[in-house]
């Protein structure tokens, strides 16, 4: 299967081919119709690991310069964008049952190894 078109970026290119690997390993169906949402989430993906990068260097909050040519110290954009992305990542997890609740496993106090973070 083909990766979308808006999904261009190296980073993002190796998240959809990471996801389709892990899916069909996992003898999870994916038909052409879930290219989308798979590149949605493969994007999402990218983009919290560019934010988190962005983060890391710049701090949470940043200094611009302000309406009067003042420096004011503001949040980094990258942060509300890295909640929105992980959002959106829980969601797409969620549809194609790549989390413990939507495949009806609770982990209540167990936590995962670092072979489970390794899948991605």
């Amino acid at each position: 299967m083909k990766a979308p078109d808006y999904v261009k970026t190296t980073l993002e290119k190796r998240y959809w081919r990471k996801l389709l690997t892990v899916l069909q390993e996992r003898g999870t169906p994916v038909q052409s119709i879930d290219q989308y949402a798979l590149g949605m989430l493969a994007c999402n993906l990218a983009t919290v690991e560019e934010c988190r990068e962005d983060l890391r260097e710049n701090g949470i909050h940043v200094e611009v310069s302000g309406d009067r040519g003042h420096i004011v110290r503001k949040r980094n954009p990258s942060f509300d964008l890295l909640k929105e992305s992980q959002a959106q990542i829980k969601h797409y997890l969620s549809q194609f049952k790549m989390s413990p609740a939507s495949r009806g496993i609770e982990l209540s106090g167990q936590s995962l190894s670092g072979d489970d973070w390794e899948l991605l």
